[in-house]
């Protein structure tokens, strides 16, 4: 994420931030490999909740509104 206050909103939000987020499911998540280039970040993970959260390393959940750039 960019280097801004908040790297976590960038990754998500910001048009000019190129990050690859992508799902797979939790067993799956020990098989994938790490690459050299680019580290994989565990980020949160789909519930069955109907909203969109984030559980942070601390254990706290961040509700996430949806959000994206304008590029007009």
């Amino acid at each position: 994420a960019a280097e801004t206050e908040n790297p976590l909103h960038s990754a998500l939000h910001d048009c000019e931030v190129f990050e690859l987020l992508f799902t797979l499911a939790s067993a799956e998540y020990e098989n994938l490999p790490q690459l050299k280039e680019a580290p994989i970040t565990k980020l949160g993970c789909i519930t069955n909740s109907g909203r969109i959260v984030l559980k942070l390393t601390n254990g706290h959940v961040k509700l996430l509104i949806p959000q994206g750039f304008d590029h007009l």
